[in-house]
């Protein structure tokens, strides 16, 4: 999604300065504790939205401070294969080799990057670690698909590779829920290894190379991935040819909110067609979205949230952890049980049935982000991430769209228990009611307030409520409503109203707007809220300060 009427020097920045960024810079911008690299995504989050190229300049500059890992070269004697990926998978020093075989490998198949990204993403050994690191690496090949750019594809990839498979305590190497497992034992019948918590155990004792190695290794030895990844930008239409034809056209926000949307299934599609504003006649049909059980006794993940809410075994679980990453540590003892509760959550192969159920899990996120008293950080990561979900799906098999969505869907139960599971409130509940008049020109001061601000994050949440506006701004299709016939008596322990109009899409904006820190302007504000417990939010913010501290006394160790 994207304003029309981008300009070649605002593409032409945001294309100079991405290509620097994978050039030069770690998937990870400090040592200890493992912090993923945003720059990208703050960066095309703000072109679309409007910004000018003199913004883009500021953010690259200002906002995002010279990260403490570089990626300057390759570890001496390594070359990942596909026979030795179990090796080096989550090994945050090869980065620099990971990205050089994604980009070599995207070559080998004619440049075909979406055939390279279903491989590599489902992969067996790399499957958790794409699914983890609070969904950046997801966000990341989202951003690739998007812009259809093979190298920040190959670079969301590398991230994925590198990363700590968090979540693989909730599914298997296959990438299906361990809880299908639980169900079928029960069921008497069988079903594939239970390999996901051998995978991750593996995965933890293999030895790390060792940032210094990577660091030790040539500066010329680096020459050969910056030209491929050179060619892989200039080669590639979705940050240059793609984007310019938004300069075709300034029709206005106006214009654009009040014109149908003829495709989702990317940026080349997207680019300079229009919303279209919510029909409220319509919205009777749309009530039952969230109601939306599989025909084979499936449960709405709204019910799940509501059962998850009042379960209060998870309480101990949260409130042990020690040290460390909360998310991390809490689906290493728990993370059956949440898959047990995600696995209710049935998907068919019908794409029209997947199509609805994506359309539920979004509404659940942005739901769950809506509904606390100041907007959650974790939370949000549900938001941003969701947002690429209809560009990703239409590339992926049936069975791997099926996949992606019920993975996502554990984690993010993950994140809500961690953070406390606050009580879901309705639209109604979460924002004023407002009039749906001027609803254009609130956008467009939602637009530029994302953009003029430094958050990193905030870009990302208003593209991901912005698509929300218009994701469920259509009626739905006869076959949509003869499947939500036979699915609405199958779930009937929680009643809901939905979905969220536009005025509370808006609303819901507006008050991140209010909340979060804007240095640049001082606003007095606030900034993210992290509903970790107190116990844990006093040790996670310990390890922040001292991770600062070290990060500081290495800077002024280098002067």
């Amino acid at each position: 999604m994207v304003v029309p009427g981008l300009t070649r020097p605002q593409i032409e920045m945001a294309t100079k300065l991405v290509k620097r960024d994978i050039e030069d810079n770690h998937t990870f911008t400090n040592r200890k504790r493992g912090f993923h690299n945003h720059f990208n995504h703050h960066m095309l989050a703000s072109l679309t939205l409007g910004a000018s190229a003199a913004r883009l300049e500021h953010i690259y500059k200002r906002v995002h401070r010279p990260m403490e890992l570089r990626n300057l070269g390759y570890v001496p004697g390594i070359q990942i294969t596909p026979g030795n990926i179990d090796i080096y998978r989550h090994k945050d020093a090869l980065y620099s080799d990971w990205l050089l075989y994604y980009l070599e490998t995207i070559k080998a198949n004619g440049g075909d990057w979406a055939k390279v990204l279903e491989e590599y993403f489902f992969h067996p050994s790399l499957f958790s670690g794409n699914m983890s690191g609070v969904f950046h690496p997801l966000i990341q090949v989202g951003y690739g698909a998007e812009f259809e750019c093979e190298a920040i594809v190959a670079q969301g990839l590398a991230m994925g590779s590198v990363s700590k498979p968090t979540f693989g305590y909730l599914f298997n190497t296959n990438g299906d829920l361990l809880g299908d497992e639980c169900e079928a034992a029960e069921n008497g019948t069988a079903m594939g290894s239970d390999a996901g918590m051998k995978d991750m155990m593996s995965g933890s004792m293999e030895s790390n190379a060792g940032m210094k190695d990577m660091m030790s290794g040539s500066m010329e030895s680096n020459a050969g991935m910056k030209d491929m990844m050179g060619k892989s930008m200039e080669s590639n239409a979705g940050m240059k040819d793609v984007m310019s034809e938004s300069m075709e056209s300034n029709a206005g926000m106006k214009d654009m909110m009040g014109k149908s949307m003829e495709s989702d299934a990317g940026m080349k599609d997207m680019m300079g067609k229009s919303m279209n504003a919510m029909d409220v006649k319509t919205m009777s049909d749309k009530m039952n979205c969230c109601r939306l059980a599989n025909n084979k006794a499936g449960t709405s993940l709204l019910s799940i949230l509501n059962q998850v809410q009042h379960d209060k075994s998870f309480v101990p679980i949260v409130e042990s952890f020690t040290g460390g990453d909360p998310f991390d540590d809490f689906v290493k003892k728990a993370g059956r049980e949440v898959s047990i509760y995600a696995s209710k959550w049935k998907i068919s192969q019908d794409p029209d049935a997947i199509s609805l159920k994506t359309k539920e899990f979004y509404l659940a996120a942005c739901l769950l982000y809506a509904s606390t008293p100041k907007k959650d950080f974790f939370l949000a990561h549900g938001v941003t991430s969701a947002y690429f979900l209809p560009i990703l799906l239409p590339l992926f098999s049936i069975k791997n769209q099926i996949r992606l969505l019920r993975a996502h869907w554990a984690a993010l139960l993950a994140f809500y228990i961690v953070v406390g599971t606050p009580e879901i409130k309705y639209p109604s509940q979460t924002t004023d009611s407002q009039s749906q008049e001027g609803e254009t020109e609130r956008w467009s001061k939602i637009f530029a307030d994302s953009i003029d601000n430094d958050d990193e994050h905030l870009a990302k949440v208003t593209r991901g409520l912005w698509r929300g506006s218009t994701l469920f701004a259509y009626p739905l299709s006869p076959k949509e409503k003869a499947l939500l016939s036979q699915w609405q008596n199958d779930d009937t322990q929680f009643e809901y109203p939905w979905p969220i109009s536009p005025p509370d899409w808006t609303s819901v904006a507006e008050d991140t707007l209010k909340q979060v820190y804007n240095e640049s302007s001082g606003n007095p504000a606030g900034t993210w809220e992290k509903y970790l417990n107190p116990k844990t939010m006093e040790i996670f913010e310990e390890q922040r300060k001292s991770d600062a501290a070290a990060a500081a006394a290495a800077a002024a160790a280098k002067k």
